[in-house]
């Protein structure tokens, strides 16, 4: 996944070299914190999708338990 690279006078436009390096850095940033806060979101969702899998299982396997104890009797 390649990024689109494209030089840009900002200096030019009238923002200071200093501030620009600072709002990039505060955007930088701040995708940072966006992108810990999405993988903890997957992460959660991975571990409630393999509690919930779990959880099924145990019933399966108590059923069949049942099932199988029921035919022995």
């Amino acid at each position: 996944m390649g990024m689109a690279q494209k030089d840009v006078n900002f200096v030019g436009g009238g923002i200071s070299e200093k501030r620009t390096i600072e709002t990039l850095q505060h955007i930088y940033d701040q995708l940072q914190m966006i992108n810990h806060v999405l993988d903890n979101k997957v992460d959660d969702a991975v571990l409630e999708t393999f509690q919930r899998h779990n959880q099924q299982v145990n019933v399966t396997m108590k059923e069949k338990a049942s099932v199988c104890s029921k035919q022995h009797d």
